[in-house]
């Protein structure tokens, strides 16, 4: 038997391709051969029933040109999110497989009028709007009302976000008037340091006359004290006069009996020579 890669190419899809119909079911395919079905062109209808797909790429989506889709029987437990892009789709059978939910985007699929959803794990909300499809009417009506739930859903869920959204803002708006407050505080507080410290150096420079005031008075009061004689310094003074004179007096008497005493000192040392002979 050959291989999956081998067999799925656009030659092979070619080979089985009737009209506008690709028949790629009991494949044992595991992924979708995305590449090669966007190469056919002319095959709008695809059927990947009874395969062991596990997924959908969200390169699938490229595929606009189907407006038929046979999913049915494989294990898929979800859609890519881009599902809905596959704006031309008319009829989509989902039947048997593991999906719990749809994509947000399927609510896009305005020309589906045919779904089937049986055989899955759908939540209650899709179950009961979905219906039993036990007929081509009630496959109809699947259609329509689980693409207008779907387009419901994303009503509500655009709602939900912009509620967030608000109290997105709305906390963001808090955090941003509380920083106002902290700044204007903030500022408040420093026009007050700045009052107090003007204050502070008014006062300062109003006592500053009186302290140079006070300093002038000291001085001159110091000045007073240091040149108000005492009685310890008169004596002194009279002392150091007297010795003056006293020295200049010795110095005068000396300068006039000086020779006189030199002539004494000399006969009697003359005298006493005599004697001695």
């Amino acid at each position: 038997a050959m291989s999956t890669e081998q067999r799925v190419t656009k030659q092979y899809i070619l080979d089985h391709i009737d009209e506008d119909e690709v028949d790629l079911s009991l494949c044992s395919l595991t992924s979708v051969p995305v590449k090669e079905l966007k190469s056919v062109h002319r095959g709008r209808k695809v059927d990947l029933s009874q395969n062991k797909l596990t997924e959908i790429p969200e390169s699938f989506s490229m595929l606009t040109f189907i407006y038929e889709l046979d999913l049915s029987k494989n294990q898929l437990s979800y859609l890519p999110e881009n599902f809905g892009e596959l704006s031309q789709l008319q009829k989509l059978d989902l039947f048997g497989n593991q999906l719990e939910d749809l994509p947000l985007s399927f609510s896009n699929l305005s020309r589906l009028k045919w779904l089937d959803l049986r055989a899955n794990r759908l939540n209650p909300d899709l179950v009961k709007t979905a219906g039993d499809c036990s007929s081509e009417k009630e496959c109809n009506d699947c259609a329509i009302n689980v693409v207008k739930f779907m387009t419901q859903r994303v009503h509500e869920e655009e709602s939900k976000h912009k509620k967030q959204e608000e109290k997105r803002k709305a906390r963001a708006r808090k955090r941003e008037r509380e920083k106002q407050k902290v700044a204007v505080e903030a500022k408040k507080m420093k026009q007050q340091e700045k009052l107090k410290r003007r204050k502070h150096w008014e006062e300062n420079q109003q006592s500053l006359p009186d302290k140079n005031i006070q300093s002038i008075s000291e001085g001159r009061n110091l000045n007073e004290e240091l040149a108000e004689p005492t009685h310890e310094g008169v004596l002194m003074k009279c002392l150091i006069i007297l010795l003056f004179i006293l020295i200049a007096l010795f110095i005068t008497l000396l300068a006039i009996f000086w020779e006189p005493i030199i002539d004494v000192l000399v006969n009697t040392n003359f005298y006493n020579n005599h004697l001695v002979k």
